[in-house]
């Protein structure tokens, strides 16, 4: 019988669908359930093609009965795209094992079941859950092609039978809980995880759960309650995939509780025994020793806990040994187990009460302190003596050493000349001195040649010059041993280990004797390092090419020259050593080669000919500056304060053992009633063999996250619940870690059980950052220096003592305990948690946690690294403080610190911004006074005043000292300080050089003017948004238009401002001041501010002088204006989107903010006020009629840009020559006017200079107001009018801006200054930045 028609035809073409992916990876989301079908009919295809096409079209069917209207996005196309594949496997595939489609899957479905299923239970666990999950696929389709009656009943016996063990093989994310056959997981095999797991299914007396029918899949029958979780999950109808991801996490948490706890009990075992030998079988008195009713009665009175302390304080006199006053005696802890052994006993009645009376001993007995392993104490193999007894020591720290240089090597940070100069030995304790990394011996054994070539009369001479460097010293001793050992694993002949072997005694007797000198001829052994040499290599080319005649015939001979050379031209009286009497074959002429395929010996031949080859000083290993960086931090790490490394065992349980992805799936499907609604959940998938999309949790959310809080800090908390252990570390994307400082988890994870730091146990551990993009550009180089000084000397103050340090991002340690049953490690309400990190920080200390920072650990960090990607970062951070100004988080901590906290607490957080921005108002309010003074005529008879005129030589060395300060040096002295720590303040003070000739100071001024501008704007209106940086490659040319569009109205428009500020200022004073240094010493910082805000994004601009890119800029800029907005279009494409963009925050603020920016605006009206009675054409008139002609001017120039607009409209697309002729009559108009009032009214140049500088402030003050009464304006003809003026606004500050560029553009000197400029350090390297940037496309053409 063949399949049923198909349910569709045909309804569009499969476009997007092109059939080359998998099938499971076309399915839309709404049609989830589909993907199990689809992926068994590609796993049988090779077998069966015509059941792979009956499994599609059983996959069809369901499609269409989930969804028959395809209202779901994307269900269409697929539907589509499925039929059109049904319909050509229909044709191309044939039935092998019967006649019809019912009879060909029930016989395929018993013999994969017999291939798959049966006698194979040694597979591993997630082949079979692929092959019952196939079978279990199988049965469906089975099911949908058999005919009405249905199948035969032993097909529903082995499907009976598949259902049961496939839940047994379901995937899994570290615990495979619900495996019960096959080969046991080795990780289940561990006794604590035995422990915990037989704990949880423990369930005995609980009452069965009744089903709810929402909860439980209709396939089971009754409730299946394995343990604790699934009879919660029953009895209060808990999501599935929720109880499966705690059961697993609790178990984890217990065991390794237990596990932490089990070194503590041996250890409280080995006390017992202890006091029993101290007891001596209860014949010494009972006051020299502790017996149970001691500990037991002592543990029940009232002086335990105050005496003990809790945790237990070790230092207590209950545990000092009576008779060994200098070492403390651990806690004696008795623990009571039933006869069975099995935790589960403990629920028992008769044992739970033997338990109780015991408890509290068993409840501290995690607290006891552990035997520490021996963690790494030496450095980068510093100078330090070693004996004996750090034998094992040392070769523990040349695993990790070793390891450290192997990852710098896959790094490509090192060569593999480097990287054999760096290594310690494998074979390290072969010799009887201290194998130290060849490149410490450098040069050590040719120095060595020379010292014995020089002395010629006593061995003590020669000894105490070898041994004044212990490293030469050293690297003799190694040489000669080694040399030894290869030299008797080369030979073959008893002959010729008789001449080695004499060799050897004479020179060991000449050495005891003191008679090394006169008995040998050192001058002579640069002839024996020759051949050393050419030996080595030869047998090295042989472990690479092996075996070969010519080769051994080679060795055989460098083996005899070297004999004859040490017996005949070395050795005095050594001429008898090799004759050859009585012997068949010639000295050294087999050779053995057996142990030149040992990895161990061919690795000490390359270690010797580094010490007897290199040359090079020590000081130029490794050339990498990278390198070098690292291994210097690591080296001075060791010798920083941190914990002992415990035992894996019993460290804080930690991160995955391998990588897992949770993601926020967004489903769509058609609800009850037709709709098409969206579900979300929460899923952790892993890799399982080929497929890296394994799903092992899924859990249905309320609603989309980002609906009530931000992107981040969600992602963070939904995905929280997927991880394990006891500490999670958080690393962002932008983030790198190193092998090495891995090394030391187990050290800083100690510190949140450190009893430093009293009563207050450390909840977030903070760790030093480097900033490793520093080298990029001197944008780069700014950025990493001023994030360096705060991740570094900044955190170390704020953390002690001033105790306020929060979490400021990534990669700080949480101990994670604490913090899910608090609220998270981030919070994430949308718009005041913007900054979300830092909210962690707080929720933190308000909950009791302490914050540390520790920096003998440190983590890479990418921070932005271009002017547009700084700037972006600067915004964000500058809303989320000003979102943190108005939290309640704020509020509480200011209200609960004490006095002197509270104010580091302020400076720290939000203090610094509203600084910042207090101390840019203050300039306003400086200026505008001024220009008060200026044009009411106070300053005037201030100065004139014959008085004040005394005093003004001392207000100028006042203000010429003040005016240094005013340049902002003070905000770089942290990171002066910082590099002086770090690297020496002879190096800091060369770089604060550096960074100020290449303009650093024009660069932190810009950044001040985004921090305040973006802090005011969240203060003032709210509303504040995630900013995306981007953080992208450095090197590329912004266009001018995108310059305009970032900093137009945080910047350039305050800019301009203060700029008419200060030449008012200048004209209508310059007068009558007597002293132009009093001027230039009041404004110069002021004019610095401005020309910064101006023109610092394009000196920090790649290319922005260069002519071509300066043609390009301008075509598109003016592209960009003249483009009208409309649906669809973005701010990017059009200046009317953008313009609307940037009053968003206007149409969301309240009233009584608007209120206050409509009287903000009003400021700009001084101008016309003030200057209008300065003209001479008003003739010193002061009549109020002055004012109001003024403004009528200002109204009919409205008027007349109110007419253009309207001819634009009209006449602009259709009748462009009645346009023409209106600019025409209203350009002659404005000539004639003008000329009249010059012949007539006395108007002079000055007059149009003057007016231009009033007129222009009030047309923007009725541009900001109207923009701010935008919803009430917008309904009349008026907005068209303000929308013309912004326009024409923004034309007259872009040209402005436009021009100085263009100019400096002529000149090809300025784009080559301005690269080297930005790019210092990188030409100082020899990277060529010119052809980069000449290869380097725009950032606009990859949009």
């Amino acid at each position: 019988m063949g399949p049923r028609n198909l349910s569709r035809a045909i309804t569009m073409r499969t476009e997007g669908f092109s059939g080359e992916e998998e099938e499971s990876e076309l399915v839309p989301s709404s049609l989830a359930p589909i993907v199990p079908i689809l992926r068994a009919a590609n796993a049988i295809e090779d077998e069966n093609p015509r059941v792979a096409y009956l499994c599609r079209f059983t996959a069809f069917e369901k499609v269409h009965k989930m969804d028959p209207n395809s209202s779901g996005r994307g269900v269409r196309q697929f539907k589509t795209y499925l039929l059109h594949r049904l319909e050509k496997d229909e044709k191309e595939t044939h039935r092998k094992l019967a006649s019809t489609d019912a009879r060909e899957i029930q016989r395929f479905y018993e013999q994969y079941c017999k291939k798959y299923l049966e006698g194979f239970q040694d597979r591993k666990p997630d082949e079979m859950g692929q092959y019952y999950q196939t079978a279990s696929v199988l049965y469906d389709v089975l099911k949908t092609v058999s005919p009405p009656s249905g199948p035969d009943a032993k097909f529903d016996e082995y499907a009976e039978g598949v259902e049961k063990k496939k839940a047994s093989f379901s995937h899994y994310n570290i615990l495979p809980l619900n495996i019960t056959s096959g080969p046991t997981q080795p990780v289940m095999e561990i006794p604590e995880i035995k422990a915990a797991v037989e704990l949880l299914r423990w369930t005995r007396n609980l009452p069965m759960p009744r089903p709810d029918p929402t909860s439980v899949p209709q396939e089971i029958e009754g409730p299946v309650v394995n343990d604790l979780l699934d009879w919660l999950w029953q009895t209060f109808g808990f999501q599935k995939g929720n109880v499966e991801n705690q059961k697993e996490h609790l178990i984890l948490l217990l065991a390794n509780m237990d596990m932490r706890g089990s070194d503590s009990a041996r250890e409280g075992e080995r006390q017992i025994h202890m006091e029993a030998v101290m007891g001596k079988h209860g014949t010494v008195s009972h006051s020299n020793w502790r017996n149970y009713d001691d500990l037991n009665e002592y543990f029940w009175s009232k002086k335990c806990f105050k005496q003990l302390g809790w945790p237990m304080n070790q230092a207590s006199d209950f545990f000092t040994s009576p008779t060994k006053t200098n070492n403390n005696i651990k806690a004696m802890v008795i623990i009571a187990w039933s006869p069975s052994g099995s935790l589960s006993a403990i629920f028992e009645p008769t044992v739970f009460r033997d338990v109780m009376t015991i408890f509290i001993t068993a409840a501290f007995l995690n607290f006891l302190q552990v035997q520490h392993n021996l963690g790494v104490v030496f450095t980068i193999w510093a100078p330090v003596v070693m004996d004996d007894r750090t034998s094992r020591m040392e070769k523990k720290f040349s695993y990790i050493w070793n390891a450290f240089i192997n990852s710098l090597r896959e790094e490509d940070l090192i060569s593999n000349s480097e990287r054999d100069l760096l290594v310690v030995p494998s074979s390290v304790g072969d010799t009887s001195v201290t194998q130290w990394p060849p490149f410490l011996l450098a040069s050590k054994i040719p120095m060595a040649l020379d010292i014995a070539k020089s002395v010629k009369k006593r061995d003590e001479e020669l000894l105490r010059r070898i041994k004044q460097d212990p490293y030469t010293y050293y690297a003799v001793i190694e040489c000669y041993e080694t040399l030894l050992d290869i030299l008797y694993s080369l030979i073959a002949e008893t002959s010729d280990m008789k001449v080695v072997d004499r060799i050897r005694e004479s020179l060991e007797e000449s050495i005891h004797n003191l008679s090394l000198v006169r008995d040998f001829r050192l001058d002579e052994l640069h002839l024996l390092s020759d051949k050393f040499n050419k030996l080595l290599n030869l047998l090295l080319e042989i472990e690479q090419e092996g075996n070969d005649t010519a080769k051994m015939t080679q060795i055989a001979n460098l083996l005899q020259d070297t004999m004859e050379i040490i017996t005949q031209d070395i050795m005095k009286s050594g001429q008898g050593i090799l004759k050859d009497e009585n012997r068949e074959s010639q000295l050294f002429a087999n050779i053995n080669l057996d142990s030149i395929k040992d990895e161990a010996w061919r690795e000490k031949c390359v270690r010797l000919r580094l010490l007897l080859t290199t040359k090079e000083s020590a000081i130029y290993v490794p050339i990498n500056l990278e390198a070098r960086r690292r291994m210097t931090f690591f080296a001075n790490s060791l010798f920083m304060k941190m914990p002992r490394a415990p035992q894996v065992s019993s460290m804080m349980s930690f991160r995955y053992p391998s990588l897992r992805i949770a993601y926020i799936d967004e489903v769509e499907a058609p609800n009850k009633d037709g709709m098409t609604e969206k579900t979300y959940y929460s899923v952790l998938v892993k890799g399982v063999g080929d497929k890296y999309d394994e799903e092992i949790y899924r859990i249905k959310l309320p609603g989309k996250p980002t609906n009530i809080g931000e992107g981040k800090p969600e992602n963070q908390n939904h995905a929280i619940i997927f991880t394990r252990g006891e500490a999670l570390q958080v690393i962002d994307m932008n983030q790198d870690n190193y092998l090495e400082e891995a090394f030391k988890m187990r050290n800083v994870l100690e510190e949140f059980e450190s009893t430093k730091y009293g009563k207050s146990k450390p909840t977030i551990l903070g760790l030093r950052e480097h900033i490793f993009t520093g080298s990029v550009s001197s944008l780069a180089w700014f950025m990493s220096n001023q994030e360096t000084s705060f991740v570094t000397i900044g955190q170390r103050v704020l953390a002690n003592p001033l105790k306020v340090r929060f979490h400021y991002g990534h990669p700080d340690i949480f101990d994670r305990l604490f913090h899910i049953t608090r609220g998270g490690i981030s919070k994430a309400s949308k718009t005041i948690n913007l900054s979300e990190d830092i909210f962690s920080g707080f929720n933190s200390t308000m909950r009791g946690g302490n914050i540390t920072h520790h920096e003998y650990m440190q983590v890479g960090k990418g921070r932005d690294v271009g002017m547009n990607q700084i700037s972006s970062f600067e915004a964000k951070v500058a809303n989320g403080n000003g979102e943190q100004t108005l939290s309640r988080d704020i509020y509480r901590l200011g209200r609960r610190f004490d006095f002197y906290r509270m104010l580091s607490f302020y400076f720290t957080t939000v203090g610094f911004y509203f600084s910042s921005m207090v101390t840019v108002l203050t300039v306003y309010v400086f200026l505008y006074g001024r220009l008060y003074l200026v044009l009411s005529g106070l300053e005037k008879s201030i100065l004139l005043d014959p008085r004040i005129q005394e005093n003004i030589e001392p207000l100028q060395n006042v203000l010429a000292s003040q005016s240094v300060f005013q340049l902002g040096l003070l905000l770089v002295l942290p990171m002066v300080m910082e590099v002086g720590l770090e690297k020496g303040f002879r190096t800091a003070l060369g770089e604060f050089i550096i960074m100020q000739l290449q303009l650093a100071s024009v660069f932190f001024t810009f950044q001040l003017g985004t921090k305040t501008h973006y802090y005011g704007r969240t203060i003032l209106h709210g509303g504040a948004k995630y900013i995306p940086t981007g953080r992208g490659f450095v090197v590329y040319h912004a266009k001018f238009a995108e310059n305009y569009r970032m900093y137009s109205r945080s910047h350039f428009v305050k800019g301009l401002e203060l700029l008419i500020l200060l030449v008012v200022y200048l004209a209508y004073g310059r007068s009558y001041r007597t002293s132009s240094s009093l001027y230039l010493f009041v404004t110069f910082s002021i004019w610095f501010m401005v020309a910064s805000w101006l023109f610092a994004p394009f000196i920090f601009n790649p290319s922005c002088f260069e002519w071509q890119k300066t043609v390009d800029d301008w075509t598109d800029w003016r592209k960009w204006m003249g483009n009208r907005g409309g649906i669809g279009m973005s701010g990017e494409q059009s200046w009317e989107a953008w313009w609307r963009s940037e009053q968003a925050h206007l149409r969301k603020t309240s009233v009584r903010a608007l209120i206050l920016e409509i009287l903000m605006s009003l400021r700009f009206l001084i101008y016309q006020y003030g200057i209008v009675y300065h003209l001479k054409i008003a003739r010193h008139s002061t009549s109020i009629l002055v004012y109001g002609l003024s403004w009528l001017v200002m109204l009919t120039v409205l008027i007349v840009l109110k007419m253009v607009s309207i001819g634009r409209q009209k006449f602009g697309t259709d009748l462009q020559l009645m346009f023409r002729i209106l600019k025409g009559i209203l350009f002659l108009g404005f000539v004639t006017v003008m000329a009249v009032l010059f012949a007539i009214g006395g108007l002079t140049i000055t007059d149009v200079l003057a007016c231009t500088l009033g007129f222009l402030p009030t047309g923007w003050c009725i541009l900001l107001i109207g923009q701010a009464c935008a919803p009430m304006i917008e309904r009349t003809m008026l907005w068209d009018s303000i929308q013309e003026l912004g326009r024409a606004y923004d034309n007259i500050m872009g040209l402005i801006l436009f021009l100085p560029i263009g100019f400096l553009s002529w000149f090809p000197f300025v784009s080559e200054f301005q690269t080297r400029l930005l790019f210092n350090q990188a030409f100082s390297r020899g990277l060529q930045i010119s052809r980069i940037l000449a290869g380097q496309k725009d950032i606009g053409e990859f949009e």
